[in-house]
């Protein structure tokens, strides 16, 4: 079957890359609930229904919920979408005609090695040394 086949594919890649990655990201293609919401909505109205049954309320409430989680991704996929690139060169050029960029650069640079020395620090305790 299908879902065998596509089990097999993706623990293969997580076997693949469990080693190095740290994280996985599984996503699943769903239809929109919102049409499936106002549907019964809908059909709870015409059967006489109003907005103050427990069973409207609920539906409003789920579509409420799903008009924000869309609203919610519409804006997190313009930022993955949005081209920062011409900002950060900006940044960088107006820090260093300003001489800041050097002293960011070095605390950066110091910040990375103590991140570095803590996370051995973690792996030396969590192998028992």
């Amino acid at each position: 079957s299908w879902l065998a086949t596509a089990r097999s594919a993706i623990q293969a890649r997580i076997d693949k890359y469990a080693a190095t990655e740290i994280k996985f990201n599984l996503m699943g293609v769903v239809n929109d609930r919102r049409p499936v919401l106002e549907a019964k909505l809908a059909h709870l109205r015409a059967a006489g229904m109003d907005d103050t049954s427990e069973e409207v309320a609920t539906i409003l409430a789920e579509l409420a919920g799903e008009e924000e989680k869309s609203a919610k991704w519409k804006v997190e996929n313009e930022r993955r979408q949005h081209n920062y690139l011409p900002f950060c060169m900006e940044l960088i050029r107006s820090l260093a005609g300003s001489g800041k960029l050097p002293d960011i650069v070095k605390k950066a640079n110091e910040r990375q090695v103590e991140a570095r020395k803590q996370m051995m620090a973690q792996k030396m305790a969590a192998m028992g040394k």
